[in-house]
């Protein structure tokens, strides 16, 4: 019974460190600039991130995942982009997240992620799409 309670024991501290995130090994900064935090839809966003190493032990250029994803407000994924990129210590890039003609008015988020075999980072900045306008007022007056 003893040698059963001991094996519980180590199965339940093995699950959880099996169940436990990775750490975060980066950071990262997610910006949207200005003239695109409000946009129509069929129109673009344009995000900057910066993704800085905190320390992988290493000084060697590694390739990291960077995840560019759009979230409605109830956290479902409506778009996603993936690249793979250089960082040594620290990189800045910009991405442009074209929005679809049919995307719906609201807020929504852009979400960054960088991955490295399990090491994370991540950030999010909010934008709004708003409603296109019925008629188009310059073809009405001409201009």
């Amino acid at each position: 019974m003893k040698n059963f309670v001991i094996l519980i024991a180590i199965l339940f501290l093995f699950n959880i460190v099996l169940n436990t995130d990775p750490p975060l090994i980066f950071d990262v900064d997610t910006e949207i600039l200005d003239e695109t935090k409000t946009v129509y839809p069929g129109n673009s966003v344009i995000v900057n991130a910066n993704v800085r190493s905190l320390g992988l032990g290493s000084r060697e250029l590694i390739d990291i995942n960077l995840i560019f994803k759009v979230l409605d407000q109830n956290n479902r994924v409506i778009l996603k982009q993936e690249s793979t990129v250089a960082l040594q210590t620290s990189l800045s890039i910009s991405e442009i997240i074209y929005i679809p003609n049919d995307m719906k008015p609201g807020m929504y988020y852009v979400y960054v992620e960088a991955n490295y075999k399990g090491y994370r980072g991540y950030s999010s900045e909010a934008f709004y799409v708003k409603r296109k306008s019925i008629f188009n007022i310059g073809k009405l007056f001409n201009f």
